[in-house]
């Protein structure tokens, strides 16, 4: 009977100690899942060709002074037209010039805080009390820089196809004021 008593015991701390190590499993899969999303979306913001963004801003920025210190005609309907949308994609440019790295480094810091917050918690190295705080924070962070990932990968890929679009015909139109040909 006595052993009996102790097998049962010991069985019990055997289950109790396998459920205190995946009592944190839930949360511990939402952040290894959130870390992997994390890195998808960080690779496809890296495609970004931060040179050719640079470049494109600086194009379009010359474009726009030539045009604003040379064109004195009235516009036709089609090169005004081009003009408003070629102007469309400075703002962005020029914010995704200065923002890209910042961007990219905030990216891969919540990435390396899910990861350690996942080893943390598969270690048990937490207060029980503190674990659903960090968990939320951090799971709302990386959330909120997933869509910012690709609220920015959206814009570049917009502005650069805008500029990609219209350069073209406005740098004819600069070819026909410098050359006095008529537009």
């Amino acid at each position: 009977m006595r052993i009996f008593s102790l097998l049962a015991l010991f069985s019990l701390l055997i289950l109790v100690s396998c459920k205190e190590k995946d009592r944190f499993a839930a949360k511990i899969k939402t952040l290894d899942s959130l870390h992997v999303e994390l890195d998808k979306k960080t690779a496809v913001f890296l495609s970004l060709d931060s040179q050719r963004i640079n470049f494109y801003l600086k194009r379009q920025q010359q474009n726009m002074k030539l045009l604003s210190d040379n064109l004195k005609d009235t516009l036709s309907v089609n090169y005004f037209n081009v003009l408003t949308q070629y102007k469309k994609c400075e703002a962005p440019l020029q914010f995704l010039n200065e923002n890209y790295k910042s961007i990219l480094n905030e990216s891969l810091l919540s990435k390396e805080q899910l990861k350690k917050l996942s080893v943390d918690l598969k270690n048990d190295a937490i207060e029980d009390e503190l674990v659903y705080e960090y968990f939320i924070i951090e799971k709302m962070e990386a959330e909120k820089m997933s869509e910012t990932l690709t609220a920015n990968y959206n814009l570049a890929k917009q502005s650069t196809d805008t500029f990609q679009k219209y350069n073209e015909k406005i740098e004819q139109l600069i070819h026909a004021i410098q050359n006095k040909i008529p537009y």
